[in-house]
C-alpha cells in the first residue's frame, strides 16, 4: 500500500500518549537484516510473567520478548522477503494457540532478528517503577515486580526506591495497555499506579475536544 520510496514506517497502538518528538527514534539506524525496531515487553517483568511468556512463544530465555504496540518497520526487509505473506500464513495456522496472536507470532518468528530501543522512553506502561537497591549495589538495574511489592517478608522502604515520577516524566510514549487505560475508570475507583499517569491522558483529551471541531464527548 505504501510507495516504494518509503523505507520505514512507525506503527503505534491507538492506546498511546505521545509526549515528545519522535524524530530521533524514527531515524534509528537499522541493520539490513532487522525487520523491526521494538521495545522489551516490560509489563511481563512487572507482573512476574516474563519467563512463562517466553516459553509460550517458544523463545530461548537469553532473548527478549517485545511488545508489538511500538514497531519501527524496515520496509526494505519486509518487501525483499515477502514477509507479510509469511506472517499472515503463520497467523492463519497458529492464531488459536496464542492468547496474543499477533504479538506472540511476531515474537516467535523474529525474536532473534529485532533491534531494541529503551522501553522506558518509547513504550512505558503506567505502572509503579521501584528500583531494587540490593541489585543496584551489585551494579544491576532491576525493577521490583508486583509480587515483590506485595511480599510481606520484604522491607519495602529499605529494599526499593520509587522512581515512577522520574521515569514517567522522561518518557516519550506512555502505553495504556490492557486494563491500565484511564478512560475505563471515569465512574469507578482507579488503581493508584494508573492514577499517576491518568492526568496526562485526560489533559490531552481536554485539549483535543477544545481544538478539534465536531467531536462528540464520551
Amino acid at each position: 500500500m505504501l510507495p516504494q520510496n518509503v523505507e520505514r514506517i512507525l506503527y503505534l497502538d491507538a492506546d498511546m500518549l505521545i509526549k515528545k518528538e519522535l524524530t530521533e527514534v524514527y531515524e534509528t539506524p537499522m541493520r539490513e537484516t532487522c525487520p523491526f525496531v521494538v521495545c522489551d515487553d516490560i509489563e511481563g517483568h512487572a507482573r512476574g510473567s516474563y519467563k512463562s511468556t517466553l516459553d509460550r512463544a517458544g523463545i530461548p530465555h537469553n532473548y527478549q520478548y517485545f511488545n508489538a504496540g511500538f514497531m519501527l518497520m524496515n520496509l526494505n526487509y519486509l518487501r525483499k522477503r515477502n514477509s507479510i505473506g509469511y506472517i499472515l500464513d503463520a497467523f492463519y495456522r497458529e492464531h488459536k494457540r496464542y492468547p496474543f496472536p499477533d504479538q506472540d507470532i511476531l515474537n516467535h518468528m523474529y525474536y532473534d532478528k529485532v533491534q531494541f530501543v529503551p522501553w522506558a522512553l518509547y513504550n512505558l506502561p503506567p505502572e509503579w517503577w521501584k528500583i531494587d537497591v540490593e541489585a543496584l549495589s551489585k551494579g544491576i538495574i532491576r525493577f521490583a515486580s508486583y509480587p515483590d511489592m506485595n511480599n510481606p517478608s520484604v522491607n519495602q522502604k529499605e529494599r526499593f526506591v520509587d522512581a515512577t515520577l522520574q521515569i514517567r516524566d522522561n518518557a516519550y510514549i506512555i502505553h495504556y495497555m490492557s486494563f491500565l487505560k484511564p478512560w475505563m475508570y471515569r465512574n469507578k475507583p482507579i488503581y493508584e499506579d494508573v492514577a499517576l499517569y491518568a492526568g496526562l491522558w485526560f489533559d490531552c483529551e481536554k485539549e483535543m475536544y477544545e481544538n478539534v471541531e465536531g467531536l462528540e464527548r464520551l
